[in-house]
């Protein structure tokens, strides 16, 4: 199954401070042409990776919701992928 979520946020346990983002999509594995140009850019931030047998893979955001509370208590900024 291709479908996925995930969370990074920060750690707080200030009400105030709350802020991360949700996220809703598709990975696919990098193949050929798009996994070489990737890999390079990967490479450059992470040298030490050399020494791995990579699989790197391609998020495809499909919503997003950003909370903040820095911005007022509950604050929330939604995103969709336009169809």
């Amino acid at each position: 199954n291709c479908n996925v979520a995930g969370t990074i946020a920060l750690e707080t346990s200030m009400i105030g401070k709350i802020r991360g983002i949700q996220i809703c999509g598709v990975v696919n594995e990098l193949k050929e042409k798009e996994f070489k140009q990737a890999k390079k850019i990967y490479l450059t931030k992470f040298p030490i990776a050399v020494l791995s047998e990579l699989v790197l893979w391609e998020l495809i955001p499909e919503t997003m919701k950003l909370t903040d509370n820095r911005l007022g208590f509950g604050k929330k900024i939604l995103w969709e992928r336009k169809q």
